[in-house]
């Protein structure tokens, strides 16, 4: 735990499932400390106590903000509640990471971001896996031209938790689109996607989205609260190499394979194939696309959670602009809205209006 008296103090406002994760995070940082908590409901408060002895506990988020004892505020609450209690956080001159989605809808995002320049605050989102030592490790890949230039990305994001509060693609889509257009830089020009409802009670649970760049990348996502196993992969074809990223292990976490497209007709198949794709059910194609030049990399360590918090701390201490900062946020809420707005018309393209 961190040393109280020189760390960003930080007050959190909800501990459900994922706010009990941040209060973990928090606590086991040496950049931040854990100041207070509010919650109103009394199970979690409880529960809250338990688990963070010694933090000021409250119900009413007021307390904290007249008190003027924290650096800053970390909202996860429902995402419905987002935009009153930014609000009012940004009003009071308070700087805040809000949960990911930021607000449901791309106006009053823009109204948040707005307000946060107006009053000189720091607002965030919580676009995770920005900060995933595996994410940042592709980023470079991708920026340094090890990949060539980048074809098609498809994620797929598969069982979760269902929410009252926001659809799936708000939920779990939100983090693909947030990962997408971090590695891309840049926007969508135009987006499609369907939907189903499989689950009662709930919005849609499952959303099927394509996405078309102007630089010629194709995207696909595959979101859904309902599957028979969870899925947390991204697969990003180059023209040099190929990488695949899945979450779910602790580690090897990222593969990469090539080449892939340019000079596969100069390369010697007996150089590069393992014996096992000699077998004359493999065309030549798949023998140079397949795993012949599979590495697997080290990456740096960091639970991303704590990563992003740390990242919020600095960012208030000494400045600067966070990978997920309240314009970047406002980019991946215009991109959920005209997704949001293919699916209530069938699936018709949408073009994405520019920031």
């Amino acid at each position: 735990m961190s040393d109280s008296n020189n760390s960003v103090k930080i007050a959190l406002l909800g501990y459900g499932y994922w706010g009990s994760k941040i209060a973990r995070s928090i606590l086991q940082s040496n950049l931040v400390s854990l100041a207070a908590i509010v919650e109103q409901n009394n199970s979690a408060k409880n529960q809250a106590a338990k688990e963070c002895p010694g933090v000021s506990l409250h119900s009413d988020l007021n307390e904290i903000i007249k008190s003027h004892s924290v650096d800053g505020i970390i909202v996860a609450t429902p995402a419905g509640s987002h935009f009153e209690i930014a609000n009012n956080i940004i009003a009071n001159g308070i700087n805040l990471l809000v949960e990911k989605p930021i607000t449901l809808s791309y106006n009053e995002a823009y109204e948040l971001v707005e307000s946060s320049q107006k009053n000189n605050v720091l607002l965030m989102s919580g676009y995770t896996f920005l900060y995933s030592p595996a994410v940042r490790f592709i980023k470079n890949q991708i920026d340094s031209n090890r990949l060539g230039k980048i074809q098609y990305i498809d994620s797929q994001r598969l069982l979760g938790i269902p929410r009252n509060d926001c659809s799936a693609l708000w939920d779990l889509g939100s983090h693909d689109i947030s990962i997408l257009t971090y590695l891309s830089d840049e926007m969508p020009i135009e987006v499609s996607g369907f939907s189903l409802n499989l689950l009662k009670d709930t919005p849609y649970d499952l959303a099927n989205v394509n996405l078309r760049y102007a630089s010629g990348l194709q995207s696909t996502i595959r979101v859904g609260w309902v599957h028979y196993a969870k899925v947390r992969l991204l697969s990003i074809i180059g023209t040099k190499q190929m990488v695949s990223y899945n979450d779910l292990p602790l580690d090897h976490k990222v593969t990469i394979w090539g080449p892939v497209i340019d000079g596969l007709e100069d390369q010697d198949l007996q150089d590069i194939i393992p014996d096992r794709m000699l077998d004359p059910i493999y065309s030549d194609f798949e023998r140079r696309t397949s795993r012949a030049n599979m590495y697997v990399p080290e990456l740096s360590t960091g639970e991303p959670l704590q990563l992003e918090i740390e990242e919020f701390a600095k960012s208030i201490r000494h400045g600067g602009i966070p990978p997920s900062s309240n314009i970047f946020s406002l980019k991946v809420t215009r991109i959920l809205e005209a997704i949001d707005e293919s699916i209530s018309n069938n699936g018709k393209s949408v073009e994405v209006k520019k920031i």
